[in-house]
């Protein structure tokens, strides 16, 4: 888009991945989403932003990866996944699947 100076609209910006979601009141939308991310986990965000800093700079996939799964690994072993997958598996047997 950029190389050719195309221009797209907020359909088409979030038909090709562009955009996470498309909001009518994109301050409302930006203020919820901040929320969300003050209420995860503090641990948790810093080694995910840890866990990127990290791998973008890998130079194959398979460093990437090692490193995600031993993030992954230490996560799982956390009260809070272990609160969080609790409350997700109690929505899913609400909503009969």
């Amino acid at each position: 888009m950029t190389l050719f100076g195309e221009v797209v609209d907020a359909a088409e910006a979030a038909r090709i991945g562009l955009v996470h979601r498309v909001a009518d009141d994109v301050v409302a939308a930006a203020v919820e989403l901040a929320a969300r991310a003050a209420a995860a986990p503090r641990d948790l965000v810093r080694t995910t932003k840890s866990t990127l800093r990290l791998t973008s700079g890998m130079s194959t996939q398979a460093e990437a990866v090692e490193v995600e799964v031993r993030a992954q690994a230490e996560s799982v072993r956390s009260p809070e996944f272990r609160d969080r997958l609790a409350a997700l598996q109690k929505t899913i047997s609400r909503s009969g699947r």
